[in-house]
């Protein structure tokens, strides 16, 4: 056997391993479902919560899911003066305004003002999204630095932040088929029988047009996510 040969052979048995590891996952999965033994979500509402209470214990994705999530930072106004507009502008003075707080006597103080922890806003569509970023200009208690895909939130910060393992599906094989078109191309396995408090419902037509109730209910969802 040459080398080529003998390099096609493994890259072949690596890629059998793989997907007999993604099948086996989605089995177990569908095991779930078929169960009914509430230890699973389904859609990117539900397994958000899951995930963000730490009641996942898996996280399932599609490789080529299209959510986004919003990295922001909460804004603390201790002198009721500093907003989202202004701390982007403060920002973009860069060097300068490095420069000018040097000369304050209570540059710490200052900083205290603005500076706070990080939040992630995930969104599932771009409607969701234009809703989540207007809400968050209306309100001005965050400023949004920058939006990246969700599956690279979850790859990097799901783990270190709730203890969740996550899992990616690249193969397009009849279970991941139906993952993908059925449940959007997420879900979880839960530690315990997990119930979601949201009031969304899993659609994943991701920009169809909807009723104006639904529009209400979508908008009392947005109010209730930052209260």
């Amino acid at each position: 056997m040459g080398l080529r040969e003998a390099v096609d052979k493994s890259l072949k048995m690596v890629q059998n391993a793989s997907y007999l590891r993604e099948r086996k996952l989605l089995e177990n999965l569908f095991t779930e479902i078929s169960r009914d033994t509430g230890r699973f979500t389904l859609g990117p509402h539900d397994t958000w919560e899951a995930v963000s209470s730490g009641a996942s214990k898996i996280l399932i994705l599609d490789a080529d899911s299209k959510y986004e999530t919003l990295v922001c930072e909460k804004i603390k106004k201790k002198n009721g003066k500093k907003d989202a507009k202004s701390l982007k502008n403060e920002r973009k003075r860069g060097a300068l305004e490095e420069e000018m707080n040097s000369k304050k006597p209570n540059r710490k103080d200052s900083e205290q003002d603005f500076k706070g922890e990080t939040v992630y806003i995930h969104t599932a569509s771009v409607k969701e999204k234009a809703l989540r970023l207007q809400k968050i200009e209306d309100e001005g208690s965050l400023c949004v630095h920058e939006v990246i895909p969700f599956i690279e939130w979850a790859i990097e910060f799901a783990k270190s932040l709730h203890g969740v393992e996550v899992k990616v599906v690249n193969r397009g094989f009849d279970l991941a088929k139906q993952f993908r078109e059925g449940f959007g191309g997420i879900a979880s396995i839960t530690r315990y029988q997990f119930r979601t408090t949201a009031s969304y419902e899993n659609t994943f037509e991701a920009d169809d047009d909807s009723s104006s109730s639904s529009s209400d209910s979508e908008d009392e969802d947005i109010d209730a996510f930052f209260d």
